[in-house]
């Protein structure tokens, strides 16, 4: 008897172990869980908007006091990030055949209705013959506030690591023959 005891303690020492190392209860990690894939849907869907040049949906990402900051100037409230948008890649009606925008290596952590995100971004664009080229690349910083339930950007700041010159920039999104 006293070893079917130590066999069954010893089967389920490992799972009580387990069970131990996580904090919190199953709602609470559950809600951390959904808490960070809506983060996470928030950077994507915001470099998909950017692609697609809907800048309305861009700034719907963001707390209406929300922020957006680079090393040239920062942006206050969703007009100005609405506008900053638009003098970054225009407001072409066409369908968007100049860049690309991609968000990858988010790191999330939270703070009860706030959360800190560090990302990196890559903007690819037509090269030479249409072949893809990197063009931008760097990090973003994000601070999150929960708002009536429902995530947004409350800050948010590009460290550009490669960027082309304010100059070069204007001739890449003004030359026509880069879309063909």
């Amino acid at each position: 008897m006293i070893r079917w005891i130590l066999m069954v303690a010893l089967l389920i020492a490992p799972t009580t172990a387990m069970t131990q190392t996580r904090t919190g209860s199953i709602e609470a990690r559950l809600e951390r869980v959904e808490a960070e894939i809506a983060i996470r849907n928030i950077l994507n869907n915001y470099a998909n908007f950017f692609n697609n040049r809907d800048y309305d949906a861009c700034v719907s990402l963001f707390a209406p006091d929300g922020e957006y900051a680079d090393a040239d100037a920062g942006y206050k409230g969703q007009v100005a990030i609405h506008r900053m948008l638009e003098s970054l890649a225009g407001t072409a009606a066409a369908p968007n055949r100049l860049d690309y925008h991609i968000v990858s290596n988010p790191r999330v952590d939270f703070d009860g209705d706030r959360a800190t995100v560090t990302s990196r971004y890559l903007i690819m664009m037509r090269g030479p013959n249409g072949m893809p080229m990197p063009s931008m690349a760097g990090g973003y910083r994000d601070e999150f506030v929960r708002l009536n339930g429902e995530w947004k950007i409350l800050r948010r700041v590009a460290e550009d690591i490669v960027k082309p010159t304010s100059e070069q920039w204007q001739k890449i999104v003004a030359d026509p023959k880069v879309t063909k």
